[in-house]
């Protein structure tokens, strides 16, 4: 139901009248409404994705625990990894009583897998993971949630508590975490994060998720160590909640992959992840707090935990475990090491000197005698008496046997340190406050037993603790804004007052991304004023308005020492949103976002009225009879309206060279893409857009159909598609994603429609047939974009090179990867970011760079620029040509951008991580193996050992480079839009011809 407008603005009015506590009860309303989803419309806030596998005895409780949140508004997707009991049928069974609840059906493939197809399939903004065998504490949704929308970080993190049988104890992990309360922290800030390496305690925006995680390593155990630490590396903000929200179970069964531990696999996999997240840390510039605690986690928790029940080991895991010390600590700095209890250092020692199977006795020693056994040491401290030991101990070196001095005095005396016990709902216990303790024994250096003498009344938090969060939350400064208007340009002007003299900048953010620039505010007398325009400027240098989107509005300041501070932002009562301003070249709307802050949305300069279905459809049909007087023009439609290159600009080019007299229109998603030169721009859904399209002789098409489109028998309509595929298209991707009969209905509808269509190779010509099920003319001459690869001159290529700052000696490698299939929504797709390109470049040296060139899907995604010291991100640069030409060699992986290079000649090599898994998801016509013109590297340093030397690469793979050029390219001569031109258009049109 609509609300009038005079009926909201009477409540807003009566809410600004209303008291204080009033406001408050409100708020408090308006969220129980929020999180009881009785608000929400459509998609689901929150994706609660949960891998089943042979858990029948705890799905229910798992399940429940889910489905009682007071946070209502959520979907359950479980994902059913090919059980073999009856947690399959119990999915099923759930599911029909719970309409939120999902169930998705698969071949076995393990937990990563799983959480990877319940993440593509999830469609809240937000999402979760929870264990089969695990439950979720009532209330724990709505606390995290509520924290996010406050706070507006990218993810929160809550406590856990591991259930063993009947008995809960606080997990050791989040004991060193989440100790306080952190609203909007980091990594840098908050070093001990890195010991929350579980990834069902947490909530993540779903778009950070896509863009910064994307997924989780398959066929691995502890999968979720990585993408949890790239969650917690790149996030704007972190919250952190010391409440317990999650129950970790340890199953009475000992089955579960953590209870497997010395299996070979077991430790293999936990160390494989362990070092990809050490070689991060040391790759990126943290500060040296993280790397640290990162060593320290190691030793405390990872490590130790198999070096505890050694006995027995296989000879695999003792290996395993020897290069761990190796790594983590026998290279470990002093100040680390001093922190490791004794024990755990001669254990270490003893394992790194190949020792190993010695470690169990010498640790039943020490728990049963020698942690008694303490001596006074020359020049003062205590020390291990190594001589009642089973195990030779001589050749461990003497800092490693010391304890502090004076530690035998603690036995018996009061310690005044308080202890807090954050357990689950369900244990009745009182959070007690000790008043007294008194030590009973000393276990290591590090450990001691207490017993407590005295209890005073639990569930309070204790003066010194509370001030210690208050402390531990990060300040975010505040600015409300009183004017807020949108000029007749589409420039935003923003007002504020502020009480500081630090300068104070604004921004427009993309989606979740960053701020395309900052503009510094004007400032005066205690007032900031800014004009922020919705514009920039293209890779020709050209303004434009802003590519179409959700945008948000963005402050910070910096002060005397440097740092800069974000701002909340918050609108003021005065001002009456939404408000939307129409321009020529953009239509801007203003409004207030949930934490009442401003969200700006850009969109093509088309107004509502026009925009509305029925104005639509009376457009259609107007525009759309038969028979009409036909336009001597051509109408191009590149990328569905997001594109002005590809075939159709090489076709645009030699219609200009033989001076046609043909009006050439481009079909534009908005006013942001740059047509060629002499073409007009025509936006897609707009009244023109109709017109132009239903009254052109020829339409000109590299992708399905046009959508408003009522073809008139004297119409000609060429498609050109827009490369050669590799991975399934058409009918096959239909069927892969098992598309309705519907989908193919489509795909036989828009073939139906066209006259001719453009082939580069007999391959291509087959899967016209079988694929987009066209019948028609296939025009066989090679593709129109490749002429000027086929021409390219060194001039033109030294030209391009000099535009993108590509020095003379500089080796430059083009990175083209495709997208991935579970991340896209509709015609957006987030960057795939499995190469890491820092590595890369420090692997190759400092005469290198690299062309970052993402998808186009990755373009209309997010506009933030990824450019650095050596990386040129020119994903948004119009044409991909210019950028084959300046390149030397390209890096890909399944991109159709392989089949085009070739016509270049130039070296090809592939990075391909992922191929099995990309191959079973999206499909593949032809083993990439098989026929890859090139190496094909699963890590990064293969990468870089192969394509380090450029002719060594084109000379090593020069046979399969013809054989593929033949196969895919063999009309690719450089006059391919000659022979379209000749083919299709009407040589009476009025060009001269030569």
């Amino acid at each position: 139901m609509r609300i009038p407008g005079w009926v909201s603005e009477t409540a807003r009015a009566g809410y600004r009248r209303a008291p204080h506590w009033a406001q408050r009860r409100i708020v408090h309303w308006g969220r129980r409404v929020i999180e009881r989803g009785q608000g929400s419309g459509g998609r689901p806030a929150l994706s609660v994705v949960m891998p089943v596998y042979n858990v029948e005895r705890y799905l229910q409780q798992a399940v429940d625990s889910v489905l009682s949140q007071s946070f209502r508004d959520l979907e359950l997707i479980l994902v059913d990894d090919g059980s073999t009991d009856s947690s399959g049928e119990l999915c099923d069974r759930y599911a029909i009583g719970d309409s939120r609840i999902r169930v998705i059906h698969k071949q076995n493939a393990g937990l990563g897998a799983a959480r990877n197809t319940g993440i593509a399939a999830a469609r809240g903004d937000y999402v979760a993971f929870i264990d089969s065998d695990d439950y979720v504490v009532p209330g724990a949704y709505a606390a995290m949630m509520r924290s996010l929308h406050d706070s507006n970080s990218d993810l929160i993190t809550g406590n856990v508590v591991r259930l063993d049988g009947k008995r809960y104890t606080q997990s050791w992990n989040q004991a060193r975490s989440h100790l306080f309360h952190y609203t909007a922290t980091t990594l840098s800030a908050h070093p001990e994060l890195v010991f929350d390496t579980v990834c069902w305690n947490k909530v993540y925006r779903r778009e950070f998720w896509d863009v910064h995680v994307a997924g989780f390593p398959t066929g691995k155990y502890f999968e979720d160590i990585v993408p949890v630490f790239k969650a917690f590396l790149n996030a704007r903000s972190v919250d952190v909640l010391p409440r317990t929200v999650y129950v970790w179970r340890r199953r009475d069964e000992k089955n579960s992959i953590t209870q497997r531990i010395l299996e070979p696999r077991n430790v293999c996999d936990r160390f494989e992840m362990i070092d990809e997240v050490d070689d991060l840390i040391r790759r990126h510039s943290l500060t040296p707090a993280v790397a640290e605690r990162f060593r320290l986690k190691i030793l405390e928790g990872d490590l130790w935990i198999y070096v505890r029940e050694l006995a027995g080991a296989p000879e695999e895991t003792l290996e395993r475990l020897r290069r761990a010390v190796d790594r983590y600590w026998t290279s470990a700095p002093e100040t680390i090491a001093a922190l490791v209890p004794v024990e755990r250092r001669i254990a270490y020692t003893l394992i790194g000197a190949g020792r190993g199977p010695e470690v169990p006795d010498f640790l039943q020693w020490f728990w049963s005698e020698g942690r008694r056994s303490l001596s006074p040491r020359p020049g003062g401290g205590l020390m291990i008496n190594v001589a009642g030991s089973p195990v030779a101990l001589d050749g461990i070196p003497e800092r490693y046997l010391r304890m502090p001095a004076g530690i035998r005095t603690l036995v018996g005396s009061t310690v005044a340190r308080r202890v807090y016990h954050r357990l689950p709902h369900r244990v009745r216990r009182p959070a007690a406050r000790a008043k007294r303790r008194v030590v009973k024994e000393i276990r290591s250096s590090r450990q001691v037993v207490v017993r407590l003498s005295a209890r005073g009344p639990g569930g309070r938090l204790p003066a010194g603790e509370a001030a210690g969060r208050a402390g531990a939350h990060s300040a975010v400064g505040e600015i409300v804004i009183d004017t807020l208007e949108c000029t007749p340009a589409g420039d935003i002007v923003v007002a504020f007052s502020d009480a500081t003299d630090d300068p104070v900048e604004v921004g427009l953010a993309p989606g979740s991304g960053t701020p395309l620039r900052w503009i510094a505010a004007e400032q005066e007398s205690g007032r900031c004023h800014v004009r922020v325009p919705t514009e920039y400027e293209d890779s020709a240098g050209i303004r434009r308005p802003l590519p179409s989107g959700p945008y948000r509005l963005c402050l910070r300041r910096t002060g005397k020492d440097g740092r800069t501070q974000a701002l909340q932002v918050h609108v003021g009562t005065r001002i009456h949103l939404p408000h939307t301003a129409l321009t020529e070249a953009a239509k801007v709307t203003l409004d207030s976002r949930g934490r009442g802050d401003v969200a700006v949305a850009i969109a093509a300069p088309v107004p509502d009225d026009v925009l509305a279905k029925p104005a639509q459809a009376e457009l259609i049909a107007r525009h759309g009879r038969t028979p009409r007087k036909l336009e001597h023009a051509v109408f191009f439609q590149v990328d569905v309206g997001f594109g002005s290159a590809d075939s159709a600009a090489a076709i645009a080019e030699e219609l200009r060279r033989r001076e046609s007299s043909l009006t050439m229109y481009w079909g534009v998603e908005d006013l942001s893409v740059a047509v060629p030169a002499g073409a007009v721009p025509v936006v897609k859904l707009s009244e023109d857009w109709f017109a132009k399209l239903n009254a052109s002789r020829y339409i000109v098409n590299n992708y399905g159909g046009a959508w408003g489109l009522t073809k008139d028998p004297g119409q000609r309509y060429l498609q050109t598609w827009h490369g050669t595929p590799l991975k399934f298209i058409g009918v096959s991707e239909a069927r892969q994603n098992s598309a309705a009969p519907a989908r193919l209905q489509k795909i036989a509808a828009e073939a139906a429609q066209w006259d001719a269509a453009v082939s580069p190779s007999p391959y291509f010509t087959r899967i016209l047939a079988s694929e987009l099920l066209f019948a028609g003319t296939v025009l066989e001459v090679g593709y129109p974009r490749n002429d000027r690869l086929a021409k390219a001159s060194g001039a033109e290529r030294d030209a391009l090179r000099a535009a993108l700052g590509i020095g003379p000696a500089t080796k430059a490698l083009l990175y083209a990867p495709t997208y991935r299939e579970g991340r896209r929504q509709g015609w957006k797709a987030p960057l795939y970011t499995g190469l890491d390109l820092r590595f890369l470049l420090d692997q190759l040296g400092p005469d290198w760079c690299v062309l970052l060139r993402g998808h186009n899907f990755n373009a209309r995604d997010d506009l933030t620029d990824r450019s650095c010291d050596q990386v040129v991100d020119v994903t948004r640069h119009r044409d991909v040509n210019d950028l084959y030409i300046a390149s030397d060699l390209l890096v890909t992986d399944y991109s159709s951008v392989m089949f085009d290079y070739a016509v270049s000649g130039k070296p090809m090599a592939f990075f391909v991580p992922d191929l099995e898994h990309y191959a079973a998801v999206r499909g593949m016509y032809l083993d990439l193996r098989e026929i890859a013109p090139g190496p094909l590297c699963r890590d990064v340093s293969s990468l870089a050992e192969q394509v380090r030397d450029p002719v060594e690469l084109a000379r090593a793979h020069a046979d399969r480079y013809a054989d593929f050029r033949r196969q895919f390219s063999p009309w690719d001569d450089g006059n391919a839009s000659a022979r379209v031109v000749d083919a299709f258009f009407d040589p009476a049109s009025g060009w001269s011809r030569e």
